[in-house]
């Protein structure tokens, strides 16, 4: 994208020399769950979603060229994790804990 941006396009920007960059949502996680409150709230303006499961889940690719695709399964995500990083297997195991509250 050029330094320019039309107007009322992007969510949110941010700029990096010359480029300016969207940075808006790339994905609505439990939309189509009707236990979550974005799905109940779907359903109360009757405008209800379905699921639709992605995988991978998301892609990060970085300045040295490494794709790394995050899947669906949480147990193969650790794996490869764990794989992509093998100094951090201690702290990757110490924040999943945390954040799941285990």
């Amino acid at each position: 994208m050029s330094g320019t941006t039309s107007s009322g396009d992007n969510c949110s920007t941010f700029r990096r020399k010359r480029f300016v960059f969207d940075s808006a949502t790339h994905f609505y996680p439990l939309l189509g769950n009707s236990t979550t409150l974005t799905g109940r709230v779907l359903e109360k303006l009757g405008n209800p979603t379905k699921w639709v499961k992605m995988n991978p889940v998301d892609k990060f690719h970085f300045p040295n060229g490494d794709v790394f695709e995050v899947p669906a399964d949480f147990t193969i995500y650790l794996e490869k994790l764990k794989a992509k990083f093998p100094d951090q297997v201690t702290q990757i195991d110490n924040f999943f804990a945390d954040v799941r509250g285990l």
